[in-house]
C-alpha cells in the first residue's frame, strides 16, 4: 500500500487509497476481494488479547495437557515435558522446531504486538517499531500452535482406544493461547498500523 493507491491482492487492481469510517470495508469493483477494512477499536481490542494470551503462554507450556491412565499406571504430561522427552532422546531437532514453532515464535509475536500496539496507543511510535512490525510479518507464518494442537489432537484419538485419558487445564490454556495468537491477527488493522509507522517515520 502506498499514500496515493492501494492494490487489489487478488487481481492487482488499482484504487485510490481513500480513508475508512470504523467498520468500513472496501472492495474491488473487479473481483469483489477486499482490499482494506477499518477494525473498529484495533489497537485496544489487539492490546487486550495480547495480554491475555501472554498471560495464559506459562500455564499453557507447562501445566500438564493430557493424563492417560494405563493398566492401573497414570501419567500426565505438558508441552516442557515433551520438549524434555525429546532432548533425553537425542532427537534435537525435532526439539529444536518443537521449541521455536510452539514456544519461542509465538511468545516473541505476541510480545512484539503489544509492544507496537501499546507504543501506537501512547503516540511514541519511531523508527524501531516498523522493524518490529516487519519481524511480526515474518513470524506470522512460522507459529504453528495449530500443527502442534492438531497433534495432540490425532494422538488423544488413537490413545483413547488403549487407555482412558483425562483433559488437564494444560490443555484449556495451550488452546486459549492458540486462540488469542488467532485473534491478534483478526483485531489487529494492519492497514492502519503500517500507516501509523509510516507517518511518524517520515516526520
Amino acid at each position: 500500500m502506498s499514500n496515493e493507491h492501494i492494490a487489489c491482492p487478488r487481481c492487482d487492481a488499482l484504487y485510490p487509497a481513500l480513508p475508512l469510517k470504523e467498520k468500513q470495508i472496501a472492495l474491488c469493483s473487479r473481483c469483489g476481494c477486499k482490499i482494506s477494512e477499518a477494525k473498529a477499536d484495533s489497537i485496544n481490542r489487539t492490546i487486550a488479547i495480547a495480554i491475555a494470551g501472554l498471560l495464559m503462554f506459562v500455564p499453557g507450556i507447562s501445566m500438564p495437557m493430557v493424563g492417560a491412565t494405563l493398566v492401573g499406571q497414570h501419567a500426565e504430561v505438558s508441552l516442557v515435558d515433551c520438549l524434555v522427552m525429546l532432548l533425553q532422546k537425542d532427537f534435537l531437532i525435532v526439539a529444536m522446531g518443537l521449541f521455536l514453532f510452539t514456544i519461542a515464535i509465538p511468545a516473541i509475536r505476541l510480545v512484539t504486538v503489544l509492544y507496537i500496539c501499546l507504543a501506537i496507543k501512547r503516540n511514541q511510535v519511531n523508527q524501531t517499531h516498523r522493524q518490529f512490525f516487519r519481524s511480526y510479518h515474518f513470524l506470522d507464518s512460522w507459529a504453528m500452535l495449530h500443527v502442534f494442537f492438531l497433534g495432540v489432537s490425532v494422538a488423544l484419538y488413537k490413545l483413547a482406544e488403549y487407555a482412558d485419558i483425562a483433559l488437564n487445564v494444560g490443555l484449556a490454556m495451550f488452546v486459549g493461547l492458540l486462540l488469542c495468537s488467532i485473534f491478534t491477527h483478526i483485531t489487529l488493522d494492519h492497514h492502519y498500523v503500517w500507516e501509523t509507522l509510516e507517518q511518524a517515520s517520515d516526520a
